[in-house]
């Protein structure tokens, strides 16, 4: 009777109500744990670099003298010499990076050795800095084993200005909050200008030189007729997503860079004439991929992806001869396609 009553009054009650989810608390940037360079003394990592390329000659359109010297079949050969219809992989540099002292502030010395080609030789760039958790770098020292490209390193440099700054502060990814899909969107500007700035020209002079096989005097000679040189300063674009962990717990980010159409042009006089010529190169229709960007959780970098698509036209033109016969117009459009990988060995 007492576990009828008991059964009867269990099925006329009411069900528990289910407990109200509590969403959990939304955390600010500032709150967030954030990707610090802790490396510990020792650490010592290899990343290996390799690059695809594809390329095509779109477009070539000649007038005057160059339509003169290029026959229909120079224009077809060079087309086909400067296409590359399937992707071609090439070797890229090799990065081998050692954590130093570890010093109480928190901060550690980080030696970066770069093995790069130039031309047919291997060179190595050795960089020296003091890397704080943040990220931040100071007392850096750049090292190379060939004495022209270091005469080059110094002059760059010296002539660094707060562009390459802004650049290096915004490709930082230390201290960025680890809130997976938190993004931050960085503007800076960079003067390509200053790549033709005459003390860097007059210092690459040996080293052209010594890549071309020619006399230091001939490749002075060749600089000598850039009379001028014309870039605006790039607007650059660089928004940075973090993308949270992957299945082996690295912190995995997400960079787009974009910028609008890129363009130099070179003044000059032919040698041993009044000719004056104009060679522009200008890059558009730039298509960036973000990139892809893996660390370890004490900030060492250990992968990279990015990919773009970029047409570039090339264009020389010549005028000014007493009666046109060295007057002309050269015209190159090229597509160039790239995939840059960099993996830990």
């Amino acid at each position: 009777m007492v576990m009828a009553l008991l059964t009867l009054a269990g099925a006329g009650s009411a069900a528990p109500t289910p407990p109200v989810p509590v969403p959990a608390p939304v955390m600010t940037p500032a709150e967030a744990p954030k990707l610090l360079f802790t490396a510990p003394s020792g650490t010592h990592i290899k990343l290996r670099e390799t690059v695809q390329v594809r390329s095509e000659v779109e477009d070539i359109e000649v007038s005057g003298l160059f339509a003169e010297t290029f026959s229909p079949a120079d224009l077809r050969r060079l087309r086909a010499e400067h296409t590359q219809a399937e992707w071609t992989e090439q070797p890229g540099d090799e990065t081998v990076m050692t954590v130093g002292q570890v010093f109480p502030d928190g901060s550690r010395e980080l030696v970066t050795q770069v093995s790069t080609a130039l031309g047919e030789e291997q060179v190595n760039i050795y960089f020296t800095e003091r890397i704080y958790p943040d990220g931040r770098s100071t007392d850096l020292q750049v090292q190379s084993d060939n004495p022209q490209f270091q005469d080059l390193l110094e002059t760059m440099l010296a002539t660094s200005e707060e562009g390459a700054a802004a650049e290096a502060d915004s490709s930082n990814l230390h201290t960025f909050p680890l809130i997976p899909g938190h993004s931050v969107t960085e503007t800076y500007s960079v003067d390509l200008g200053n790549l033709f700035a005459p003390d860097l020209l007059n210092a690459a002079v040996p080293l052209v030189a010594q890549q071309q096989g020619l006399s230091t005097e001939q490749v002075a000679e060749m600089m000598s007729q850039v009379q001028e040189v014309d870039s605006a300063p790039v607007t650059v674009t660089r928004t940075t997503t973090y993308r949270g962990k992957d299945a082996a717990g690295h912190h995995v980010f997400e960079v787009l860079t974009q910028s609008p159409p890129t363009s130099w042009t070179f003044r000059g006089k032919l040698p041993d004439s009044e000719v004056g010529y104009s060679f522009s190169l200008t890059v558009t229709d730039l298509v960036t991929e973000p990139s892809v960007l893996t660390y370890r959780p004490d900030g060492v970098q250990i992968g990279e992806r990015s990919s773009s698509d970029s047409r570039v036209q090339l264009v020389f033109s010549a005028e000014g001869s007493a009666k046109g016969e060295m007057d002309g117009h050269l015209s190159i459009t090229m597509r160039h396609q790239r995939v840059t990988t960099l993996r830990a060995e």
